[in-house]
């Protein structure tokens, strides 16, 4: 090599975001090839007993239609809670609200109740087809199986629910704000002649300002007037203000 000739830049291996529309396509397609597994084997698995229970025919597929669907309709309404509520805020003393008594707690009763109903047809699905007089690891294993498919329903439901909504602007940070303005109100001192804002107006501000600032592409004024149901100016007051 001369003096005088180029230097060779190495190559560098491309590589993908995992933002990016084919890596989140590819994500997604997986976990529905997953989800669609998980559905069919414990699809199976319940329609057997449904014929052992004595449903006819038709009614013995509404069995499972009746108990994996729920799985998916709690996770479906789960998501529509957070979007709605975001993360619940904590108790003046710091600690967190009982489960049972916010909706979302509530949700997740329902899921893992309906997954565990999932879980018992399956294994007693599994525990029914285990030949008579078989070791104990012949029927562990037959269990595990067994509660595989339900598991699997549930994880891949919840996972494609995290891939497709988007994150709400209610995170962790957003609902530790909120803490700290209900339990020691305004953050800052007000002006004088300022007529101080209410809690909720000041929410609203937290949340606005959050959409700027979580958001990778800065939303429109329009856009989130939208979303919160005011003016336009309202917005620009909150993200001005910040």
């Amino acid at each position: 090599m001369t003096a005088n000739s180029p230097t060779r830049t190495p190559r560098v291996a491309r590589q993908f975001s995992a933002r990016s529309h084919g890596f989140v396509t590819l994500t997604v397609g997986i976990t529905l090839l997953a989800m669609a597994a998980s559905f069919a084997l414990s699809f199976n698995a319940q329609v057997a007993i449904g014929a052992l229970i004595g449903l006819a025919g038709w009614m013995r597929f509404l069995l499972p239609v009746g108990v994996d669907s729920f799985i998916l309709v709690s996770a479906l309404s789960l998501a529509v809670l957070r979007e709605r509520e975001g993360v619940p805020a904590l108790l003046p003393s710091g600690k967190r609200r009982p489960w049972w008594t916010l909706a979302q707690g509530r949700q997740w009763g329902l899921l893992w109740a309906w997954t565990a109903a999932s879980v018992g047809i399956n294994g007693w699905h599994g525990l029914d087809s285990v030949p008579a007089g078989s070791s104990t690891v012949v029927v562990v294993g037959v269990a595990v199986v067994s509660v595989l498919f339900p598991a699997g329903v549930l994880t891949a439901t919840e996972g494609l629910l995290k891939l497709l909504v988007q994150e709400t602007t209610d995170s962790a940070e957003l609902a530790a704000a909120k803490t700290r303005l209900i339990n020691h109100g305004t953050p800052v001192a007000a002006q004088p002649g300022a007529k101080p804002k209410s809690v909720a107006a000041q929410d609203l501000d937290l949340r606005i300002r959050a959409e700027f600032a979580l958001a990778d592409v800065p939303p429109t004024l329009k856009a989130l007037a939208e979303k919160f149901g005011v003016s336009e100016a309202r917005v620009k007051l909150a993200r001005d203000a910040a």
